[in-house]
C-alpha cells in the first residue's frame, strides 16, 4: 500500500511538472506569434517601401547570377 502511495505521488509530481511545461508552451507559442505577427507587417511595410526598386533591380541580379554559375 505505501508503494502504491510512493508510486502515485511521483505520478501527480511528474503531473506537475508537464502541466507547467505545458504552460511555457503555450506562452511560447504565444510570443512567437505576436512576434511572427510584427515581423509580418514590418515585411508588408518594406514590400511596399520598395518593391518596385526590388523589381526593377531583379534582372540585373539575376543575369548576375547567371553569369557566376
Amino acid at each position: 500500500l505505501n508503494r502504491v502511495h510512493e508510486e502515485l505521488e511521483k505520478l501527480n509530481i511528474a503531473t506537475d511538472v508537464i502541466n507547467k511545461l505545458e504552460l511555457q508552451l503555450d506562452e511560447a507559442r504565444a510570443t512567437f506569434r505576436k512576434i511572427q505577427a510584427s515581423w509580418s507587417q514590418k515585411l508588408n511595410e518594406l514590400s511596399r517601401k520598395y518593391g518596385s526598386a526590388i523589381a526593377k533591380g531583379r534582372p540585373y541580379y539575376e543575369a548576375k547570377l547567371k553569369v557566376l554559375l
